[in-house]
């Protein structure tokens, strides 16, 4: 009786000890939520591209874009948090939790912000963040200096840094947690990665698991989901004509995406390069089972084996996808959830909604067979894929 009465206290002391951390935290995140929204309803990277086209030193032009840049890929991390608050904060116990206490803090998730206050909230936390991500860099990798954080996926953080020796910024990308299942993707990732040589697949200059694992790539200043869209037809479909060949090539090696998306086509000197090949797997016969997906650009066999496995036309039909992206500054699908998203991939009538936009219609044949449902009523492979691309480039 009495070990069960310490148990619950110290349960109780413990969960207070996790209201204390909402209470200070939450607040932070809900504004990072807020100033997502805020950043495009008020017009503040239209007008920072804006003020960049008036420049006329080229150096300063990119400048503004390396900074805009970095600043988003902050405000999207610091977004994933309030994320993952708001969950842990849905499970805490009902029962421990008194109902007055639970909704203060609901309300310190949900409560609104102006702008003025969520951009004053980014001034201020951008000098902590730099600080931070500085200090993040692994220290036993002293080959490199002037370390900068520019984004953090599932299992890993790519840094902006200066290779000492070779004299040359590149980007460096570090596994976030080092248990063996992290390790095992990450080396992975590294095997496929490596073996894929083409201007339209991000370089690696050098890797290792010792002392720390981590991948030395290409710098790209910039990605697709950096760019204004809708983007003019021409180059549009210049991109797309360069990613499909960074996959082609990938394919005859074997080796599939399966997680193409804006931010993971990257631009060097307007030339698009594919990186992050975390969810990549070598092609089998056998074909692969479904891990995570980007739900807007996720293929029907992503989310119901019904449709097949995944193989190399997941990414014919993500590519697809990509080019409506670029040309509309949409996407054909949407939702809420996985659940959601799923119906409507795999329920909504494709060629129809497809035919129907006019701004499209150029290359509505193209996106029609990308997008059908059925693997086998996809293109082949990307040969013929970009045979029709080169006929109207």
């Amino acid at each position: 009786m009495t070990a069960n009465h310490v148990t619950y206290y110290d349960e109780l002391s413990y969960i207070e000890e996790r209201i204390k951390k909402y209470e200070q935290s939450s607040l932070f995140m809900t504004n990072v939520k807020q100033e997502l929204y805020q950043m495009n309803t008020d017009g503040f990277e239209e007008e920072v591209l804006e003020i960049r086209n008036h420049l006329s030193d080229l150096d300063e032009q990119k400048k503004v874009s390396t900074l805009l840049f970095d600043l988003k890929n902050n405000i999207e991390n610091y977004y994933i948090e309030s994320e993952l608050l708001q969950k842990e904060f849905d499970n805490l116990p009902l029962d421990i939790i008194d109902k007055d206490k639970r909704n203060e803090i609901q309300t310190l998730l949900s409560s609104p912000k102006t702008i003025t206050q969520a951009k004053k909230w980014i001034r201020n936390i951008q000098t902590y963040v730099d600080k931070r991500d500085r200090i993040c860099f692994p220290k036993e990798l002293t080959q490199y200096s002037d370390e900068y954080l520019v984004g953090t996926g599932g299992f890993s953080r790519v840094y902006k840094v200066k290779n000492i020796k070779e004299k040359r910024i590149v980007a460096v990308k570090i596994p976030i947690n080092k248990d063996a299942t992290i390790g095992k993707s990450f080396l992975r990732e590294l095997n496929n990665w490596v073996s894929l040589k083409h201007k339209n697949i991000v370089k690696i200059f050098h890797y290792n698991i010792l002392p720390v694992p981590y991948i030395e790539m290409e710098w790209c200043n910039s990605c697709l989901a950096d760019i204004k869209k809708p983007v003019q037809f021409n180059l549009a479909t210049y991109y797309i004509h360069g990613v499909a060949e960074g996959l082609y090539y990938a394919h005859k090696n074997n080796i599939a995406h399966f997680d193409l998306k804006p931010q993971n086509i990257l631009l060097k000197n307007d030339v698009p390069k594919i990186t992050d090949w975390g969810l990549s797997r070598l092609l089998t016969k056998h074909g692969t089972t479904t891990l995570g997906i980007s739900l807007p650009f996720a293929a029907p066999e992503q989310f119901s084996t019904r449709y097949g496995k995944k193989d190399a036309k997941t990414d014919i039909w993500q590519l697809g996808i990509l080019y409506y992206h670029l040309l509309t500054n949409s996407v054909p699908f949407t939702g809420k959830d996985f659940a959601e998203y799923g119906k409507n991939i795999t329920s909504t009538n494709t060629k129809k909604l497809i035919q129907e936009d006019e701004s499209i219609e150029e290359v509505s044949h193209i996106l029609v067979k990308c997008l059908a449902k059925r693997k086998k009523n996809r293109y082949k492979n990307l040969k013929g894929f970009l045979k029709d691309i080169k006929k109207i480039m």
